[in-house]
């Protein structure tokens, strides 16, 4: 062990008072497991003493139902002694799996034949006295089938008892057991304590021997390491004051180009933006000119649109010549029944209302006639003076059209103009980038050596800190070694 390293100890250390938690855990759950095991048999034992019960229960109503019938005499009584008789037999096998003992199991085998001998009994005496009156039934039960329901109810008590017993010295078992388990938990326990008291008594008897030769090295590296940090710190602010000069001067040097690029590129910018601009102007003559041509066609269509109402509205007053000569031809026929109806006296009378409906009704067409005549002779005069409209329109579209093709030959001269421009500015821009970027990556060079000189700068800082901050932390050491031996002396 006195070739181990500081961590080594500490670890064995650790290792040991681990195994021995380990241990403690390892007894702990066993004696739990034992706990647990023994309050699972107290709960068997508690339910089968409940699915005792239950059985006297089912006999008390066995007892209840045979009374019922005896009384009243009705055969749902006799279906409910049945059904609990079943009931007992279905919690046969139940109780029987919560039984511990073959004396237990013997004891509930005997309840169950005496609870059948009952049963049989009670069969017996109800068919043997079919007919018979209440008191009669009442005293066969009294002298044949009540001893052994007074011994089944015996049964059933000293089972009872029996299984009380068996839960009572469970429950003591149990108590003992975890009395026991307790007992070496806590004897486990304060062993375990002493044991890690010792293992760090020795360990830390160990670590303070050599803490002090720590100590010292750590003191003589922590002043060495201070010098240097001091001459390197030294050099690199003179590296850094070289650089720095030199650095000046390029940053002067990128001024300038970056001035230069900065101007090419925005007659760049403004070249394209005029480009852009004669683009957009040319896409508006261009759009003017598609413009014109739809209204162009459009007009055509209007005027076409305008002949063809024409044609149709004296179409239309060809139809209403029509209405109007039918409409007077009726008004005729009406007043030339009307005549007729009148001579022929007292059995023309309808036929006079009949022919009074109808001039009225002939007047009333042509008086809409003549409405749709003024109409028609309004709307023919609109349309003429909407050609004649149209066709001035016309012509002044295609003096505009004209003017549009002009428009657009100059500003195709125009955009030629800017791109000459803006390829000329171009090539300004990207001689003078190239110029920018050379200067850019020389100045990041010695960026970078002054970023190295500074680092160094501060690294030697930091050094000198740390070398400080470790000639601290060996002082602490010391007096913590030194205050530990006085501890154990005293």
């Amino acid at each position: 062990m006195s070739d181990w390293s500081l961590g080594q100890r500490i670890g064995a250390g650790f290792l040991a008072c681990v195994l021995l938690l380990v241990l403690v855990a390892l007894v702990g759950i066993s004696s739990t497991s034992v706990v647990e095991e023994a309050e699972r048999e107290v709960v068997r034992h508690y339910r089968g003493l409940v699915q005792v019960e239950q059985l006297r229960g089912r006999v008390h109503e066995e007892s209840a139902a045979f009374r019922a019938y005896v009384i009243t005499g009705e055969e749902r009584f006799l279906n409910r002694l049945d059904q609990a008789t079943l009931e007992i037999r279905r919690d046969e096998t139940e109780i029987g799996d919560l039984l511990r003992s073959d004396a237990e199991r013997q004891a509930l085998r005997e309840v169950l034949d005496a609870n059948q001998r009952w049963i049989d009994t009670v069969k017996t005496v109800i068919d043997e006295t079919d007919g018979a009156n209440e008191r009669a039934l009442e005293a066969r039960f009294e002298d044949e089938a009540r001893p052994q329901f007074d011994e089944l109810i015996d049964l059933i008590d000293r089972f009872v008892t029996a299984k009380e017993t068996a839960i009572e010295r469970q429950e003591a078992e149990t108590r003992a057991r975890t009395q026991r388990a307790n007992s070496l938990l806590i004897a486990l326990a304060t062993l375990s304590t002493i044991l890690a008291l010792g293992v760090s008594m020795l360990l830390s008897r160990r670590v303070n021997r050599e803490l002090k030769n720590a100590v010292t090295h750590m003191q003589s590296s922590a002043v060495e390491l201070e010098v240097a940090s001091n001459q390197q710190a030294s050099a690199a602010r003179e590296q850094a004051t070289a650089t720095i000069q030199v650095t000046s001067t390029l940053r002067e040097l990128l001024a300038t180009s970056r001035q230069i690029s900065a101007s090419a590129a925005q007659v760049a910018d403004l070249t394209a933006d005029a480009a852009r601009s004669a683009q957009s102007g040319a896409k508006a003559v261009s759009r003017v000119d598609s413009g014109m041509t739809t209204i162009r066609r459009q007009v055509d269509s209007v005027v076409e649109h305008m002949l063809e109402l024409g044609k149709q509205s004296q179409r239309a007053g060809g139809i209403l010549d029509i209405i109007n000569e039918l409409s007077e031809q009726t008004n005729i026929l009406a007043i030339n029944a009307t005549i007729e109806a009148v001579g022929a006296g007292e059995a023309g009378k309808r036929f006079t209302v009949v022919a009074d409906e109808i001039r009225r009704l002939a007047d009333r067409v042509g008086v809409s006639s003549r409405e749709i005549r003024d109409l028609i002779d309004d709307m023919r005069a609109a349309a003429n003076t909407t050609v004649m409209a149209t066709e001035e329109g016309s012509k002044a579209v295609d003096e505009g059209r004209r003017s549009v093709t002009q428009i657009t030959d100059l500003w195709e001269r125009i955009a030629e103009l800017i791109s000459n421009t803006a390829e000329a500015a171009s090539e300004i821009e990207l001689s003078t980038q190239q110029q920018t970027s050379a200067v850019e990556q020389v100045n990041t060079a010695l960026a970078e050596v002054t970023q190295g000189a500074r680092e160094g700068e501060v690294t030697a800082k930091q050094a000198r800190e740390m070398a400080s901050e470790l000639a601290n932390l060996a002082r602490s050491l010391a007096r913590l070694v030194r205050n530990d031996a006085n501890v154990r002396e005293t």
